[in-house]
């Protein structure tokens, strides 16, 4: 039954960022190797919830509290319950082009970013916010 709930979300979350999100009118200029850049407050790193196949310094907020989980080398999935929907976007909207990552599309509590070969996606739906991010290595 879990599978089946993470299966949909992360439909979900796909269609829900190609549906209706709009496109940022300019691109992020370029941010700081992510080496270089500052933690935010309450920041942890998404690998200190058990993944071992996060991209290096991906940071969510210490509170997170996460239903369920894809760890595989080619994609890691988050289902939050915690912190809100909300609280989660404008943390990845601030977090994310700190840590190199450029926002491509962002509306109606949706994201979608990249980072060399990486791409990510986040939505939000009812009590639930999801988070994929996938390697496009080799693909």
């Amino acid at each position: 039954m879990t599978r089946r709930m993470l299966v949909a979300l992360t439909c979900l979350l796909l269609a829900d960022c190609g549906s209706e999100v709009q496109s940022s009118p300019e691109p992020s200029p370029p941010a700081p190797s992510p080496a270089a850049h500052e933690v935010p407050d309450g920041a942890v790193a998404l690998a200190s919830y058990g993944y071992q196949h996060a991209p290096e310094g991906f940071m969510v907020p210490g509170s997170s509290i996460i239903e369920d989980k894809v760890d595989q080398a080619n994609t890691v999935v988050a289902v939050f319950t915690a912190p809100g929907g909300a609280d989660l976007n404008a943390f990845l909207r601030q977090s994310l082009p700190a840590d190199g990552w450029t926002v491509t599309a962002d509306g109606q509590y949706s994201l979608l970013f990249e980072r060399g070969e990486l791409r990510g996606a986040f939505t939000v739906s009812g009590r639930l916010a999801a988070l994929s991010i996938r390697n496009d290595a080799g693909s």
